[in-house]
């Protein structure tokens, strides 16, 4: 063969395959010549005349094979504990060529084959951080969650990357490196529920109850009618700690406190959340023993405290039972929700009508158009606007659970 001829030949080819032939990465095995004139074309500089084609075929003689490393032998010496971090490996080029090549557009063209072996020519090195010394200084308690890494492109070429493909040629690069052309950033988390917040601090006075006032307190959560203190109504953590008050006007008016949590501090200057099941005509609060001599630290009399309200604790799901109802009426009461509800909707299958609370109970009555039947949706909008739905089945014995 003609020398002329062997100089056009590398020429066609790339006219007929660089465009549809994206190059591989493998393994130091297969670095082989796949054509018997590569050596020839390598010395007439067709390595970096038409690397889309001789960094394909002509691995060998363009020197485009992969560094290799050799893995030493496992030994059993055992390394002391670190709390220090590997460090990344090198950012590097593998080939002498790579600064030739990137200039030419090979980053672009071939990224493929150049993000790999030509990283630091391609600027194709994830970003670093430093992580300064540790020190001894204490940050304060939190409970907000750290902000999230922004998501954004660490290389200028990830967009063109991106339209090459390349997210899904690529992933273990692009991904990392690409996150917001490759569309692989996090979904925004979502909005929290609204919900109860610790209110103002005020000023009030506390005595102690007498024995059984849960079972006769005006909010009726433990009365005989609903199952007494077993009643589904009355198993909240804080009524089961023995932790419950009935409340003054200031915190409970005219019933619409019941089911309400506060915060109560006593002379102790031990803080107790407790949580209003009754009335209370004398004092701002009307505690339950265990729960009166925890924050006043005698047995009787009357004692001045700082509270506000706060969240109620819960334990699994809201809980709707049964108190009574016919063919035409019903009534309903509700525990095991973080603060009492202003208003309860019911749904049947005629249509969907207001409650309404009855006189200083916790309890809500309907008579809803239709009738009542099955079961009914209860749909409660908390005092601090939050909303709860409770499917309740109208067979339920009163005092169990209409919502399980």
């Amino acid at each position: 063969m003609a020398p002329s001829a062997m100089h056009v030949i590398p020429v066609l080819v790339v006219v007929s395959l660089a465009v549809a032939t994206s190059p591989n990465f493998r393994g130091s095995a297969d670095c082989v010549d796949d054509n018997a004139f590569c050596t020839a074309w390598a010395r007439q500089g067709q390595c970096q005349a038409n690397p889309g084609y001789m960094l394909v075929v002509c691995k060998k003689s363009c020197s485009a094979c992969p560094a290799t490393t050799t893995t030493p032998a496992p030994t059993t010496t055992t390394a002391p504990p670190t709390t220090t971090a590997p460090p990344p490996p090198p950012c590097v080029d593998e080939n002498a060529l790579c600064a030739a090549w990137a200039r030419q557009g090979q980053c672009q063209t071939n990224p493929g084959y150049m993000l790999v072996v030509c990283k630091k020519s391609c600027s194709a090195c994830p970003a670093t951080t430093t992580t300064p010394a540790p020190t001894t200084t204490t940050a304060p308690p939190t409970t907000a969650a750290p902000p999230p890494a922004p998501c954004v492109d660490e290389n200028s070429l990830c967009a063109a990357w991106a339209r090459q493909g390349q997210c899904q040629a690529n992933p273990g690069y692009m991904l990392v490196v690409c996150r917001r052309s490759c569309s692989a950033c996090p979904p925004a988390p979502p909005a929290p529920r609204p919900g109860p917040s610790p209110g103002p601090i005020s000023s009030g006075t506390m005595t102690v109850l007498g024995p059984g006032v849960l079972n006769t307190g005006s909010c009726t959560y433990a009365a005989a009618d609903v199952g007494g203190s077993r009643s589904a109504v009355a198993q909240s953590p804080a009524i089961l700690q023995g932790n419950y008050c009935g409340g003054g006007h200031a915190v409970n008016p005219d019933g619409a406190g019941c089911g309400r949590c506060y915060e109560l501090l006593g002379p102790t200057g031990a803080p107790l959340a407790v949580q209003i099941v009754d009335a209370s005509a004398t004092t701002t609060f009307n505690c339950n023993g265990p729960a009166f001599r925890a924050l006043s630290g005698v047995e009787s009399g009357v004692v001045d405290v700082r509270y506000r309200p706060v969240a109620c604790r819960t334990a699994g799901p809201p809980v709707a039972t049964v108190v009574q109802h016919s063919r035409w009426y019903g009534k309903f009461l509700f525990g095991n929700l973080p603060e009492p509800p202003r208003s309860v909707a019911i749904t049947t299958e005629r249509g969907t009508s207001d409650l309404r609370r009855v006189g200083v109970t916790a309890q809500w009555e309907g008579s809803p158009p239709g009738g009542l039947a099955g079961s009914v949706q209860l749909a409660l909008t908390l005092a601090g606007g939050a909303r709860v739905s409770v499917h309740c089945r109208l067979d339920a014995p009163p005092g169990a659970a209409c919502s399980r």
